[in-house]
């Protein structure tokens, strides 16, 4: 029996994996944003909100949510993973085929191109980042790059 070793890229597609599965609910990719019991900042810009809570486990969720009052990106950054089953809403089943089909070996995160859906997202225990958009829903001029 061969035991390969414990990679980046493996402890990452683990947590990935279990967080499809963990319990906070938010706002599903391409519905209606949240509605938080949790204290949220909004900021205007022109052609979007940015709607930024901090979730009980300290991650930090932003929904971008477009003029016509849907969630078109996400972003996180904390100690734990969001849940990718609800934030992801029907594009977490891209999501899951992809990882179940990706190599274990290397290092780094998940990134995920489709011509529908785009999501990007690395780290290690304690410290997980991530962005996640619908390509055909950003709004005029809003580019993936100033997500955190």
């Amino acid at each position: 029996m061969h035991n390969s070793p414990l990679t980046a890229s493996s402890v990452v597609t683990a947590a990935l994996l279990a967080s499809l599965y963990s319990g906070t609910a938010f706002a599903a990719l391409g519905s209606l944003p949240s509605s938080w019991d949790a204290p949220v900042e909004v900021r205007k810009a022109a052609n979007y909100t940015d709607r930024m809570t901090v979730l009980p486990s300290t991650t930090t969720l932003h929904e971008y949510v477009g003029p016509d009052g849907r969630v078109f990106a996400l972003s996180w950054a904390g100690p734990t993973l969001p849940n990718f089953r609800t934030l992801l809403g029907e594009y977490a089943a891209v999501m899951d085929a992809e990882v179940r089909s990706a190599p274990v070996a290397g290092r780094g995160g998940l990134s995920i191109s489709t011509p529908t859906f785009m999501l990007q997202s690395g780290g290690r225990a304690g410290a997980f980042s991530g962005k996640a958009w619908i390509p055909d829903r950003l709004p005029a001029g809003f580019s993936p790059s100033v997500l955190p």
